[in-house]
């Protein structure tokens, strides 16, 4: 009987000590690629669970996330930098501060593990910088794993295939909307309707001016100008309110012509964030969900963007059932973020509150069997240039067309 209470003892002893050594080095996957922190002096300095917080060597996990990094040895204090974007760690210290995409508002944000220094390397809770970053973060327990999705092998995917549309994530100036009805048996229900808006920003006050317009012959472009907002302007303020000189488009958030108003985007189910790159975009689209990520997962995610580059960026083609079908991917979610464009924000605003477009391709396939879509774009003196064309037929030669032209 002692010789079988030692033995349990000795083994519970040693799938504990086994279990604590397994748990106290983590490994950490970023975009599918499992992270080698082998610094440049051949010295490997491995991840770490510190109080359940998976710690990463700094430099290593800012690196591969694509940011640079300055370290004041005086303040004990680093900072990170992408693009424009901003965040700042102190050795000991849970007060973190990070800005916005583009450098602004930056906010104190208390963290639950602070960095440390572990055998002369600084780590940092890599939670904390993957989720600031905008990536999604999950834990892997069978592999023990932390699992990173920055999307940006993903945004460089369509880089690769549309420098263009890269760039446009970034904002534009002008998009034109036109939807076109054909009725081959009865010319006299023909229709359609062209929606353009542009926008013009002053850098000086900060202030973006945009102007709308409607023309054609529908019902709606009727009804639109009987009411008197058929073409207007208004303008996004330096305070980030509005001011329209339409009553009827003021009218639509409590307001008076002339008069500031707020748009509470997130009650539109819109973003609310100004400044969506070709990465933060892509993760909008991605349905995922983070408590379920594994090792696996990055691969699955970068299948179905491939399949969806190669269907929607690869010019003309008849669209079948499985071009809609996805496993990550949210079709109905393409308009998930607003961009640095408050003429693309307008046309979002305008389908929310008038239109309610609501796009079902399941609905869509069976009414019209036959979609042809085109995806074309050009370069010219004047900048980028995107158009984006559909059209669906149904047996009863009806045949709708919409065009979408994008410029900067």
């Amino acid at each position: 009987m002692k010789n079988k209470i030692i033995i349990t003892f000795v083994l519970v002893t040693f799938l504990l000590m086994f279990s604590i050594c397994f748990a106290a080095n983590p490994k950490v996957q970023i975009d599918g690629k499992m992270i080698d922190f082998t610094d440049e002096n051949g010295n490997k300095v491995e991840a770490q669970l510190i109080n359940n917080r998976t710690m990463v060597p700094l430099r290593k996990i800012f690196e591969e996330l694509g940011c640079t990094i300055e370290w004041n040895q005086g303040t004990k204090t680093v900072r990170a930098t992408k693009e424009q974007q901003t965040i700042k760690l102190t050795i000991g210290d849970k007060r973190a501060y990070a800005t916005d995409y583009f450098g602004r508002n930056e906010t104190e944000i208390i963290i639950d593990s602070e960095p440390v220094i572990v055998d002369n390397r600084t780590l940092v809770p890599l939670r904390f910088i993957g989720e600031s970053l905008g990536c999604d973060v999950g834990w892997d327990q069978a592999n023990q794993t932390a699992i990173i999705i920055s999307y940006n092998k993903i945004g460089k995917m369509i880089g690769s295939k549309s420098r263009n549309l890269y760039k446009l994530g970034f904002g534009f100036d002008s998009i034109e909307v036109s939807k076109y009805y054909y009725d081959e048996k009865d010319s006299s229900r023909n229709e359609d309707i062209t929606l353009s808006l542009n926008s013009n920003k002053d850098n000086e006050t900060e202030e973006e001016k945009v102007k709308i317009k409607f023309s054609g012959n529908s019902e709606m472009v009727t009804e639109i100008k009987e009411e008197g907002w058929n073409d207007f302007e208004y303008t996004k303020l330096k305070n980030g309110k509005f001011l329209s000189n339409n009553y009827v488009f003021s009218s639509m958030f409590d307001s008076k012509k002339n008069e500031e108003f707020a748009i509470d985007f997130k009650t539109l189910d819109l973003s609310s964030d100004i400044g969506c790159n070709i990465e933060q975009w892509t993760k909008g689209v991605t349905r995922l969900d983070t408590t379920k990520m594994d090792i696996n997962t990055y691969g699955k995610v970068e299948s179905d963007w491939n399949k969806f580059i190669n269907t929607f960026l690869s010019g003309k083609r008849n669209l079948k059932v499985e071009d809609f079908e996805y496993n990550y991917i949210d079709i109905n979610n393409i308009t998930c973020c607003r961009m640095n464009s408050e003429a693309f924000n307008t046309l979002l605003l305008l389908n929310k509150i008038c239109f309610r477009y609501e796009l079902n391709y399941q609905d869509l396939l069976s009414d019209y069997p036959t979609i042809t879509y085109n995806y074309s774009e050009e370069n010219s003196p004047d900048g980028v240039s995107l158009m984006i064309e559909l059209e669906l037929k149904n047996e009863y030669k009806e045949r709708i067309k919409y065009k979408i032209v994008v410029n900067q």
